[in-house]
């Protein structure tokens, strides 16, 4: 419970921030909610692909996403005046911002082993109730995508640091 408040917390800071400001930005006033329709599509997307077990090669472009979709949310919710409009979109996104932070926190890949050309392991960092680390096998070859093949979250895993063929 106290986690969730403390999202709502930092989730309507801005909004009340913006409210007390005098000053505006004509420029980030326009083009905040542009900001925002790309960030949620490139989440969306990355979380429609992940669904389908594909995920995005690179130990940080998963994470590095997640953050522009934050900051474009905080942003968006601190420039732009308040309407029926932009309480909406906030509303909607707002199981999105709460996944996407958690997923910053927990599940994050942490280090990629490459095991031949084509197949590499991902270690991950389990959830708040996992006993160790996560392993994931993938396959390479579908352009920016890497293909999950088996999770392996069954065993308690702590602290590895390099993997043997």
């Amino acid at each position: 419970m106290a986690i969730l408040l403390l999202f709502i917390c930092i989730y309507f800071l801005p909004n009340l921030m913006a409210g007390i400001a005098e000053e505006r930005s004509p420029f980030l006033e326009r083009n905040a909610p542009r900001f925002l329709l790309i960030s949620s599509s490139l989440y969306f997307l990355s979380l429609l692909f992940l669904s389908y077990s594909f995920i995005l090669k690179g130990v940080y472009t998963f994470t590095l996403i997640s953050l522009f979709f934050l900051a474009s949310i905080i942003v968006y919710s601190a420039v732009c005046t308040n309407t029926g409009k932009k309480i909406l979109i906030l509303f909607v996104l707002f199981p999105f911002y709460c996944i996407c932070l958690l997923s910053l926190f927990f599940g994050r890949k942490m280090d990629e082993f490459k095991v031949n050309d084509n197949h590499k392991i991902i270690l991950s960092s389990g959830g708040m109730l996992s006993a160790g680390e996560e392993l994931t096998v993938v396959r390479s070859g579908y352009f920016i995508f890497d293909k999950k093949l088996t999770d392996i979250n069954n065993i308690c895993l702590a602290e590895i640091q390099d993997t043997e063929n």
